[in-house]
């Protein structure tokens, strides 16, 4: 990424609140269509206005008590970005979990079919062109706890399969600069199957009041 973008939004270098596509060599640039990788995509927010910080449990006061610093969720995974055809895309999703609701161990969510892909069916003229229901989420999503490193599972309707993204959680003031982690837990992997991704979110729990 172009410097580091904690400190560049400390500083007032970069704006909180945005999704930020950060290449290297190249300025960032706010809530972009398309980004080379999502591994140079991150979102920040100043930590005393971070709506997570409602949260009492240890996990969240690892983050909240740096009142005077800046929080980032800033994806690892390499895979290219490409927001062009919809009105939303999942990564964004993820580097938004900035709330009580949102940032919390097996948040989940799904997604329906963007407005603009559905509008491209073709339409029966004199016929009933209203939808028979709700159509299927196209993707649905679990992540641990965004208060800390983790990893979200993604499910792709269309093909049935699961892809883990991978993100970090960074915390600057003018102190200090680290990324904040999870206790190591023995044998636990990224995993495929939503059966053995349960089991690893609630492990997670157990390390948490």
């Amino acid at each position: 990424m172009s410097g580091n973008v904690c400190q560049l939004v400390l500083w007032g270098l970069q704006p909180a609140g945005q999704l930020l596509c950060c290449d290297d060599n190249s300025p960032c640039l706010a809530n972009p269509p398309i980004c080379s990788s999502t591994n140079k995509m991150v979102q920040c927010w100043f930590i005393n206005t971070l709506d997570a910080c409602k949260r009492k449990d240890n996990l969240a006061k690892t983050v909240c008590q740096y009142l005077d610093g800046v929080y980032c969720l800033k994806g690892e995974t390499d895979e290219s970005y490409d927001n062009t055809e919809n009105d939303w895309n999942v990564i964004s999703v993820i580097l938004n979990r900035n709330t009580a609701t949102t940032s919390v161990n097996g948040y989940t969510s799904s997604y329906p079919p963007s407005p603009k892909m559905v509008s491209r069916v073709p339409q029966v003229p004199g016929g009933n062109n209203a939808p028979s229901g709700p159509p299927p989420p196209s993707k649905s999503m679990v992540c641990s706890d965004s208060m800390a490193s983790g990893f979200c599972q993604i499910e792709d309707s269309s093909d049935s399969g699961y892809d883990s993204f991978s993100y970090d959680v960074e915390i600057c003031n003018n102190s200090i600069d680290i990324i904040n982690s999870l206790p190591q837990i023995s044998n636990a992997t990224t995993t495929v199957t939503s059966t053995v991704l349960l089991l690893f979110l609630l492990l997670l729990d157990l390390h948490q009041p």
